[in-house]
């Protein structure tokens, strides 16, 4: 799948596995000639010969974060444009966080107005940058149409990712119905400082609320997969709640982690029955996770991590932090900006990094692919996107697609300097 071959003589003949390889094969010919064009000292568009190309894999992804920094959507189409110049095929819209829900939910109005609003006299105070002027910000269902019908243009599909049961900060500020009445304030705190920031698995009306959510979903996105969150909640969350400690006792649940794989089987059942496949990060496992039948997780807090959610039978994505994070510092430079909890990530590390070299050789079945991540924390401006995100993002781009013995710095890195930018 994906495949093409380029013959060059008297004309150029182009002969494709499938639709997306007709379109792989008509890119790269715009990068050679692109090449040639604007590097004539450096590149030479071919004369003769003959080129057979296909993916190295089936996932090749990049995750933008709109909830931290919103990014309008004549911006994100922009960048499904450069996802598709480096042949990327999966576009994974983290559209809600703590800091704001981004798109509208026509059965929760309240969500992109209590939930997309950030400001000093907001639900949500100002953070990130943020004026003191409260600023409100999401997608309609229009502009989500739209952008996931420019998505399927160009071969890309669209993995929505709603947070759940954690990062919920906006929904319970939106929807405080959700909270349990008795469960004391500041009982938990996530590990960015946000307090009781989890929907609660015994709150029988999260059910409910996450099934409206849903129904819309799956008319704005037709992509099988659903991105349901499953990170970071507080090893010590809604052990202070009377309702949860009433469903641990009932069902024989010991602590956060089972109370979690609770929730997280009915959510997986709710998207079973509207025909979507879950997809969440590596914790969705904990506590004794989900069945593993349709269902696919990234690991993004070591690589290591992968190798043992394929030993459990998980299909895995990889998206290591320490290589792939693109808000990290790009290299251990104090002046260098971006963040440093993994570390620092230098463009030839990037590139040079491997999912599938310690992968042993019963699991590779499991390694579904490679992504990208984009968290926008700091990202105020698109001259720190474009500092940020390449040329790394093409290093990645390349791990997804280049088999490991055609991979060559110094030919990735004349080849840089041509990406477009935002």
């Amino acid at each position: 799948p994906g495949a093409y071959r380029l013959s060059f003589a008297e004309t150029i003949r182009l002969e494709s596995a499938d639709d997306a390889g007709r379109r792989h094969g008509l890119t790269a010919l715009l990068q050679m000639l692109h090449g040639a064009t604007e590097r004539p000292e450096t590149f030479r568009f071919p004369a003769s010969g003959t080129i057979e190309d296909a993916p190295r894999y089936g996932w090749r992804g990049c995750h933008l974060d709109v909830s931290r920094q919103f990014w309008p959507a004549d911006d994100v189409r922009r960048f499904l444009d450069i996802l598709a110049w480096h042949r990327l095929n999966v576009f994974h819209w983290h559209l809600t966080d703590d800091e704001g829900w981004r798109f509208e939910v026509r059965a929760f109005p309240e969500l992109t107005t209590t939930g997309a609003t950030r400001g000093a006299d907001a639900r949500l105070l100002p953070q990130l940058g943020d004026p003191s002027a409260s600023r409100r910000a999401f997608y309609t269902q229009d502009e989500v149409r739209a952008v996931v019908a420019h998505a399927a243009s160009l071969g890309i599909e669209v993995v929505p990712e709603i947070e759940t049961p954690g990062h919920a900060t906006a929904i319970l500020a939106a929807l405080p119905h959700l909270v349990d009445p008795d469960e004391p304030a500041g009982s938990y705190f996530s590990v960015q400082g946000y307090p009781n920031n989890a929907l609660n698995p015994a709150v029988e009306a999260t059910y409910d609320v996450l099934a409206a959510i849903l129904d819309e979903m799956v008319e704005l996105f037709p992509s099988r997969r659903l991105h349901v969150g499953g990170d970071e909640v507080a090893a010590n969350s809604w052990l202070a709640s009377p309702l949860a400690r009433a469903l641990m006792q009932r069902e024989g649940l010991a602590g956060t982690f089972e109370l979690q794989s609770h929730f997280m089987r009915r959510l997986k059942a709710m998207l079973t029955e509207r025909g979507r496949v879950l997809v969440g990060w590596n914790e969705v496992a904990h506590g004794g996770g989900v069945p593993p039948e349709d269902t696919l997780l990234m690991a993004w807090e070591n690589p290591q991590v992968g190798i043992a959610l394929a030993r459990e039978g998980y299909d895995v994505v990889i998206s290591p932090g320490q290589a792939y994070y693109l808000d990290m510092a790009a290299s251990p430079a104090w002046r260098d900006p971006g963040a440093g909890w993994a570390g620092s990530s230098t463009p030839e590390q990037t590139y040079a990094y491997e999912a599938g070299e310690s992968f042993p050789e019963e699991l590779r079945p499991r390694l579904q692919g490679v992504q990208a991540g984009i968290w926008c924390e700091h990202f105020h401006d698109r001259d720190y996107f474009n500092a940020m995100v390449f040329p790394r993002l093409l290093a990645v781009a390349e791990a997804a697609w280049t088999p490991l013995e055609a991979k060559d710095w110094l030919r990735f890195a004349a080849q840089a300097r041509l990406h477009p930018r935002l």
